[in-house]
């Protein structure tokens, strides 16, 4: 039989010790100086975290947005109400837009609006029409006549609207009409249309109004234009004076006593004139004269002023027989334009 095993073991050899938890943990205190509750926390932590490997895996998160709905009143109202401030703010829009209109048609009323031209064929009892044939000495008496037949109120003006063939009547054309010797400069100088007016003092009182394009050449042709000026235009305006050009020309020719004989029968007081040195001392000329801090041109008889021109400003000539009329459309004129002047 074989023998049986570990049947006899030596007496010498000794069992090592069975090993605990228990063993170990005095161990551990022992060696390392832990305490028992850093043990307990250190094995609450092992505990969670096999709990948490053994978990089975969890499904992935999903966002969820939740659509939140007003009421049902609120959402009928604000289409209502969007029409609404839509429409308000349309009013609001109107209303500025009503407010500046009508306040740039007052300020243009008040400031100087351009007196209007009028349109080829309208017919209008504010107007002198000419058919274009009339000779310089017919034109000034049916404008004459055409004057003569207002009463303007005092110290008011009115605007008489010259038409030929039609048309407004253009400066150069009026020029040509009463047969001027005005320098050519001094007619394109000149705005394309004249304004005709009257103002009602000591009677009708005839006034010419140009629109100025070139200041330099207008002021120079002016002064040129002196010469005949008075002989040209006077008759227009009912002054029947004197120019040295026209004296110059009586002297020339040898006649005194026609030209005296002329004045006498315009019966405007003139008395004859047997010599030369008479009819010499006998020419009006232009001085300067200051009115309402205003320089202006004017031709003097016994003191008093019989014609003028004068440049307001940079964009405006006036010609006018006296200094009231001249100190009224000061207030009504700028810029070559007229302000606040009625119709005849």
């Amino acid at each position: 039989m074989p023998p049986e095993k570990n049947a006899k073991q030596p007496a010498s050899a000794e069992l090592k010790p069975l090993r605990t938890y228990q063993s170990d943990v005095e161990e551990l205190m022992a060696h390392e100086h832990v305490s028992k509750a850093d043990i307990a926390l250190a094995e609450s932590a092992r505990e969670r975290t096999r709990a948490e490997m053994s978990r089975p895996p969890s499904a992935p998160k999903v966002l969820d947005f939740k659509v939140v709905f007003p009421k049902e009143a609120s959402v009928q109202s604000a289409p209502r109400r969007f029409p609404l401030r839509i429409a308000a703010a349309a009013l609001a829009l109107l209303a500025v837009f009503g407010l500046a209109f009508l306040a740039l048609r007052w300020s243009r009323a008040e400031d100087g609006k351009e007196t209007r031209v009028p349109k080829k064929g309208a017919a209008s009892a504010y107007e002198l029409s000419l058919d274009g044939r009339e000779t310089r000495a017919a034109f000034v008496t049916k404008l004459r006549a055409r004057l003569a037949a207002h009463d303007v109120p005092l110290n008011e003006t009115r605007a008489l609207a010259l038409l030929r063939e039609g048309e407004p009547l253009k400066t150069s054309e009026l020029f040509g009409l009463l047969e001027t010797k005005a320098p050519p400069a001094l007619v394109r100088a000149l705005g394309a249309h004249p304004t005709l007016g009257v103002h009602g003092i000591r009677g009708n009182q005839l006034f010419l109004l140009f629109g100025v394009v070139s200041f330099d050449h207008a002021f120079e042709g002016m002064l040129q234009f002196e010469e005949t000026l008075l002989d040209e235009l006077g008759p227009l305006f009912g002054v029947f004076a004197r120019s040295p050009a026209r004296i110059s020309s009586a002297i020339r020719s040898g006649e005194p006593a026609r030209i005296s004989s002329e004045i006498r029968s315009s019966k405007r007081g003139a008395s004859a004139f047997t010599t030369t040195t008479e009819l010499i001392l006998s020419a009006l000329r232009f001085k300067d004269v200051i009115i309402k801090n205003k320089d202006a041109r004017a031709v003097f008889r016994d003191g008093k002023i019989i014609f003028l021109y004068s440049f307001p400003d940079k964009e405006t000539l006036i010609m006018t027989t006296n200094e009231e009329t001249f100190k009224t459309l000061l207030g009504k004129s700028g810029g070559g334009k007229l302000r606040s002047l009625n119709n005849l």
